[in-house]
């Protein structure tokens, strides 16, 4: 029931996102994992990422492959500062933490201010340790 609710609240909120005539960003990025955005996994391959500016400036991240043009909605949960190194580049960035059982995006970074937008990643057992990989993006669109 949780789940039902957190993807009807999900899929509204973009409706009203798109319905307001909101901004938008198109990132691309070629990724070179399977990966997990939000609950559902994506095989390797090219991906769009469109940032949208929802009413209220709530950010909504659409998930575009670019093989099966399914999409998904994936939500941030909070920003943080971008780190150092990404902030020198200068490059929008995505990162993944990987398991040896799974990599979950975990971050977009649009390079157009200090703030990077985090997303939810399941915990890791105490026995097991994350790795960041990094994937650059590429500005294709932005209103």
């Amino acid at each position: 029931m949780k789940n039902l609710t957190m993807r009807l609240m999900i899929a509204t909120v973009a409706l009203a996102a798109v319905a307001v005539s909101a901004s938008a960003q198109t990132y691309k990025a070629d990724v070179p994992m399977t990966f997990r955005a939000g609950t559902t996994v994506l095989e390797p391959g090219s991906y769009e990422f469109n940032l949208i500016m929802g009413q209220g400036g709530h950010p909504i991240v659409a998930v575009r492959s670019a093989e099966s043009r399914s999409t998904i909605l994936v939500m941030p949960i909070y920003t943080s500062d971008a780190p150092k190194a990404w902030r020198k580049a200068g490059n929008p960035m995505l990162a993944f933490e990987c398991t040896n059982r799974t990599c979950s995006l975990s971050k977009l970074w649009t390079a157009q201010d200090i703030a990077s937008y985090v997303f939810p990643v399941s915990k890791l057992p105490p026995a097991e340790t994350a790795e960041t990989h990094v994937v650059t993006l590429a500005l294709t669109k932005a209103d």
